[in-house]
């Protein structure tokens, strides 16, 4: 378990350090996050991975990430962006 705090807010991912290496990319939208009660737009979430909004849409079609919505408008969980994250041996 990473455990970071940064301006006395806490981070917590549920793989271990030798996993994922947690930048200070993935705390600042971590932190943006949690005031947006854990969601990111697929915009904030394709900057967090460094990928193409296509990228997103094909890890949909393969059931890697899956988003949810409302109102016309997608948004992916902070929770399920923890969990599609695997470790690497």
């Amino acid at each position: 378990m990473i455990t970071k705090r940064k301006n006395g807010l806490e981070n917590s991912l549920n793989i271990s350090n030798n996993d994922f290496n947690v930048s200070e990319r993935s705390d600042k939208y971590l932190e943006q996050c949690k005031l947006n009660k854990g969601l990111l737009t697929r915009e904030e979430t394709a900057k967090f991975f460094h990928v193409d909004l296509s990228t997103l849409h094909n890890w949909k079609k393969k059931g890697i990430l899956m988003p949810v919505g409302i109102g016309g408008r997608v948004y992916y969980r902070m929770c399920d962006i923890n969990k599609a994250l695997t470790p690497l041996n």
